[in-house]
């Protein structure tokens, strides 16, 4: 169980560095276009990015935290740090789609339009290149850690790649047609997208941390297991709540009287190997309660 827990470290470290350079980079190449564009959905896109690069950095600290195993003072763990993470990422992308909002609007008002270049769309093209390479790497390590920061992650990322399409459509038809207004439009698309993410992944943070029980789905994928071990009589109290993406359970398991502590032992001890087995990061509580 250790190794596959410094192998999961390992696996969200190297995710958080390339996030990190991927970041960097797109802030580079957006920077330079939009200095040379003036566009405004660049612009946009440039703050994303810059955003991007913030709650990656943000991410990978907690990682770091996230991980370290429990001590005297945190029995356990660490996992909240990647709630605590998603909140802040929250903040940081809400902050940054009512900005572009303002923008837009300022732009507009002064009709301040896009002074267009072929720059943006071969910009566009390698945003989007590079966004898919680093997408793909992380839903590689979400299928093996089961990671709350990747996921969020992920989903800048992917959202980065779904509006960099969005973008190429514009300017294409702008480049075209001199559809100007596109980049007012293109603009605001983003920003509502990103403040929807952004509730979506505080949303879930949130939940964590007021110790909301876990989803039905994985509820019922546990009790299948306990409802399936013939010897035990029942069970009961069953609790469950979530840190980051790691789950934890406790309850009561319900023997006959006069069942032999050796035997209801051995029942738990086979109960929370199934249970570990079904779920990547998971920690179990059982009390024995002879009936």
């Amino acid at each position: 169980m250790k190794e596959v827990v410094v192998e999961n470290y390992k696996l969200e470290r190297r995710a958080g560095i390339l996030a990190i350079s991927v970041a960097t980079i797109l802030i580079l190449s957006k920077l330079s276009v939009w200095l040379i564009t003036d566009s405004l959905t660049i612009l946009s896109s440039l703050i994303d990015s810059s955003l991007d690069f913030i709650t990656s950095t943000v991410n990978l600290i907690a990682i770091y935290y996230a991980t370290k195993p429990a001590d005297e003072n945190h029995r356990f763990g660490y996992n909240s740090m990647e709630d605590i993470a998603g909140l802040l990422q929250c903040g940081f992308i809400c902050g940054s789609g009512f900005f572009i909002i303002l923008e837009v609007v300022n732009n507009y008002i002064h009709q301040e339009f896009l002074i267009f270049d072929g720059l943006c769309i071969g910009l566009m093209i390698f945003s989007i290149t590079i966004n898919l390479f680093l997408t793909t790497h992380q839903k590689r390590v979400i299928k093996k850690t089961n990671s709350t920061i990747i996921k969020a992650e992920r989903l800048h990322y992917k959202t980065d790649l779904f509006m960099n399409l969005l973008i190429l459509t514009s300017f294409v038809v702008i480049y075209y047609y001199e559809i100007y207004y596109l980049d007012f439009i293109g603009a605001l698309i983003i920003a509502v997208y990103i403040i929807m993410s952004a509730f979506g992944i505080g949303k879930n943070s949130f939940n964590n941390l007021m110790d909301k029980e876990i989803s039905t789905r994985e509820k019922n994928k546990i009790k299948k297991i306990l409802d399936q071990e013939k010897q035990l009589l029942g069970y009961k109290n069953l609790k469950t709540r979530k840190r980051g993406g790691k789950i934890f359970l406790q309850f009561h398991a319900q023997f006959k009287k006069g069942i032999s502590l050796v035997d209801a032992h051995k029942i738990t001890l086979n109960l929370e190997e199934q249970i570990k087995t079904s779920f990547r990061k998971i920690e179990v509580i059982i009390e024995q309660d002879p009936k």
